[in-house]
């Protein structure tokens, strides 16, 4: 029976755990990403897409292609 008390309070810190994560972290982790990543209206945001083509750049030079054909 102590078993069953005992995992009882164990589930019981889980949920607590669980729920303040949502309810802290996670809120201060979506104000910190929309503050600091920007949207574009379509497909991800201006800083991925940003360094995705300067690694195009970087690999069509180092590469020897051109990056104009190359994308």
């Amino acid at each position: 029976m102590s078993m069953l008390v005992e995992a009882e309070e164990l589930a019981d810190v889980h949920l607590m755990v669980r729920d303040r994560l949502s309810a802290e972290v996670l809120v201060q982790l979506k104000d910190w990403k929309a503050a600091n990543y920007h949207k574009q209206m379509v497909g991800s945001c201006k800083e991925a897409k940003a360094f995705e083509e300067d690694f195009h750049k970087v690999c069509g030079i180092l590469l020897g292609y051109n990056s104009e054909l190359y994308p």
